[in-house]
């Protein structure tokens, strides 16, 4: 998710300054600090883009997948043109519901977002939960093209472990 900017001129300096302390305390795995933090600003702010990112983030960090689910899904209603609130559904779907639901709103995220090299690479995940090996190489794949350091991540993925030994053969890329 997109880090709370300097650059919003509309929002009052305190309120600025309080996002910016929640996603702080959220990087440092504090949410429990972020949430007090959260409480310090006024309702009528908690409607904008900043704001309803850190209530996404809290929401994933406490694993409150239906409130994740519903802030992700008005983030994507607002703002469609960014792919950050897509692959933060699909990951809140996959908690709340299923794989499957995950997948198909990848599926369709990939359709809009072709460069966005975290949307094969989450497919390649779900494709590999789900015994698709072959898909999910093909995923992964499409992904390492995108961005290579995608590679050295899916070493050290546990969604990915059934394909380990496949990654590090040298013909698999």
């Amino acid at each position: 998710m997109k880090k709370v900017v300097n650059n919003c001129p509309e929002l009052p300096e305190q309120v600025l300054w309080t996002l910016q302390r929640c996603d702080g305390f959220l990087d440092l795995g504090m949410t429990a600090q972020a949430q007090s933090e959260f409480q310090k600003i006024p309702r009528m702010f908690h409607s904008r883009q900043e704001t309803c990112e850190i209530i996404l983030r809290m929401a994933i960090d406490e694993k409150n997948w239906p409130l994740a689910v519903q802030v992700a899904m008005d983030l994507i209603q607002r703002f469609p043109n960014e792919p950050t609130y897509h692959v933060q559904l699909a990951y809140s779907i996959r908690r709340k519901d299923n794989i499957v639901a995950a997948r198909a709103v990848l599926l369709q995220a990939q359709r809009r977002f072709k460069k966005m090299a975290v949307i094969p690479y989450n497919l390649a995940c779900y494709e590999c939960q789900l015994g698709n090996q072959e898909h999910a190489l093909s995923y992964l794949k499409r992904a390492v093209k995108l961005n290579a350091d995608f590679m050295e991540l899916a070493l050290d993925d546990d969604d990915l472990e059934p394909i380990w030994s496949a990654l590090e053969s040298d013909d698999a890329f």
